[in-house]
């Protein structure tokens, strides 16, 4: 367990590095999965699917991390008197939007998945928090964010009658309910997951590469469907036993930016992290 423990964090480290840059590069950042009901007004996925391929042992076991961003609105608000005498006032003296980082981790023997598709729920109910500013008497720091669910689902097929290789499929579902067809895209930002990317890793095995494979495992690589998804081998080129599924193109073992190499730093995430894109 240890060792799966450190390759998800060096894995997740590796995927902040190399998915970071990508955040700023266009009107919505990598990766968003909102509501299904919401595909129509923004054109985006509610969904996605990651197939690989993994040469297993009799007792290998899985790790899965699911890893997600929630958005978060913020204003500070200042309580004063008003010019009219006894009527105060509270007014807004800033406001923006960023995200706070979730994970969910799932670790099972791999012949428990052959048996069936894993589903696992989750939901996280909204929230406001409100906390006085240093140094002030009346302005306060508000932050607010929305309800979210959605559910991870997992599953593997063994290939040529069980003596080939297995096939792993992750899939990740907005299961959120929503009616409000007119909305902007700001506002579906607020029920949606943003940045969702997936991290497999095994105690035992090897994956395949998906981007070059070998040639004996060419088309059931081809046959693989990913949507919405890229996996890549990262980690220690020596055991190809981790798999980051990117929301964007990327080659194996991806180079951490100013790099040649993914070096094994570990990043310390903060708790919440700038939308810059969108504005409330």
């Amino acid at each position: 367990m240890d060792r799966l423990s450190r390759a998800l964090r060096r894995a997740s480290a590796i995927a902040d590095a190399v998915l970071a840059p990508a955040d700023q590069g266009g009107p919505w950042p990598p990766g968003v999965l909102v509501p299904p009901g919401a595909r129509a007004q923004t054109g985006a996925m509610d969904s996605i699917q990651t197939e690989c391929l993994l040469v297993p042992t009799a007792d290998t076991t899985l790790a899965v991390r699911l890893r997600y961003r929630w958005a978060q609105l913020w204003r500070i608000t200042w309580d004063g008197a008003d010019h009219a005498p006894g009527i105060r006032s509270t007014r807004v003296h800033g406001a923006g939007a960023e995200t706070v980082r979730r994970r969910i981790d799932v670790v099972l023997p791999l012949a428990d998945v052959d048996a069936r598709v894993r589903r696992y729920r989750f939901a996280l109910p909204g929230l406001e928090r409100s906390h006085p500013l240093p140094g002030t008497a009346t302005a306060r720091l508000i932050r607010r964010r929305w309800p979210i669910s959605g559910a991870l689902e997992v599953s593997a097929h063994r290939l040529d009658g069980g003596n080939g290789p297995v096939r792993l499929r992750v899939e990740v579902h907005n299961d959120v309910v929503w009616r409000a067809y007119d909305a902007p895209p700001e506002v579906v930002l607020r029920r949606a997951l943003i940045g969702v990317h997936v991290l497999l890793t095994v105690s035992s095995g090897q994956f395949l590469s998906m981007v070059d494979p070998p040639d004996w495992a060419r088309a059931a690589a081809a046959d693989c469907v990913n949507a919405g998804t890229f996996p890549v081998l990262v980690g220690d080129p020596h055991r190809n036993d981790t798999m980051l599924s990117a929301p964007i193109p990327l080659g194996d073992y991806p180079a951490l930016p100013g790099t040649a190499y993914p070096a094994p730093v570990l990043a310390r995430a903060t708790d919440e992290m700038p939308l810059a894109a969108w504005r409330p």
